[in-house]
């Protein structure tokens, strides 16, 4: 069956590329058009890999939205993508990658070396271009991936974005958790939501293999309380308070203790559509205040 599923992702790469080559011209100045093809070919990957994805505590609400999310594995975006209307800022090298690379390039990711500092201010300007014109902007601030069983520092810089933004739209980050919860119905420890992470020196195709291979996966993504930025906010502590937040989110959720709350869910493969479990989805909660310099 791996086989099998396989070649379906192949298919299903094959169609959204000629798909996208055709709509590029009209996509680079339409991001709904965008959106329109990225997200059912984020949920068709997600169906051949069986990885189910399940949103709570959504939808994001007004305003522009940095989601800042912990990040084990290149799946994290496939993950998000199914289920919240973002773009996402990568690496600079995924934009080589067979296939996925032009999927990011379509879906307008902001590509950013962290070798090159000068370049810095460069790309905050472009993500704070894209947060006042309404667009949902995805910072994995770890800036790397790990082993999935700890959250590592988070990166400061780009968190200037959102303090810079222009105009009097509602500046807001959003803390989010991905978390890999079940494989094959049981829940993950330590051990088994390492050997679902991409990290260190692994290579794509191996890892890739391996999930094909292996059994259907639950995926968690989490939204926390929103955090309003108001102005002259200190990117440093705004990093820390995100950190603190999202790491509130993993914890509960690997324990299985969430509260009730509305969720999203992407189902198991042969499920065509998104469904609503439990009462309707409501709006973000209230923002809270980031901690401002003294």
């Amino acid at each position: 069956m791996a086989y099998l599923r396989a070649a379906g992702l192949v298919l299903a790469l094959a169609a959204f590329y000629a798909l996208a080559l055709v709509l590029a011209p009209f996509a680079k100045t339409r991001p709904r058009l965008r959106a329109m093809v990225a997200r059912p070919f984020h949920r068709n990957v997600c169906r051949f890999l069986r990885l189910r994805v399940t949103l709570r505590g959504g939808p994001l609400g007004d305003g522009a939205h940095l989601v800042v999310a912990n990040h084990s594995s290149w799946s994290d975006i496939l993950a998000v993508g199914c289920v919240l209307p973002v773009t996402f800022v990568a690496r600079h090298d995924m934009a080589g990658w067979p296939l996925f690379g032009y999927l990011a390039r379509f879906q307008n990711t902001i590509f950013v070396d962290r070798k090159r500092l000068r370049a810095l201010p460069g790309v905050n300007a472009e993500i704070a271009g894209r947060l006042a014109a309404r667009s949902n902007v995805v910072l994995f601030a770890e800036a790397t991936t790990g082993d999935g069983t700890r959250l590592l520092p988070f990166h400061s810089p780009h968190f200037q974005s959102i303090v810079d933004l222009p105009g009097d739209a509602p500046a807001l980050v959003q803390p989010a958790a991905i978390n890999y919860a079940r494989r094959n119905g049981l829940p993950l420890g330590k051990a088994e939501r390492a050997s679902i992470a991409w990290y260190g020196d692994m290579t794509l195709a191996p890892h890739l293999w391996a999930l094909l291979k292996g059994g259907p996966i639950q995926c968690e993504v989490t939204l926390g309380e929103p955090i309003r930025v108001e102005p002259g906010a200190n990117r440093k502590a705004l990093a820390a308070q995100a950190r603190h937040a999202v790491r509130a989110l993993i914890h509960p959720a690997r324990l299985g203790t969430e509260g009730e709350t509305a969720k999203l869910a992407y189902s198991h493969p042969g499920q065509k559509a998104l469904h609503v479990e439990g009462a309707a989805a409501a709006p973000a909660s209230p923002a809270q205040n980031v901690i401002q310099d003294g």
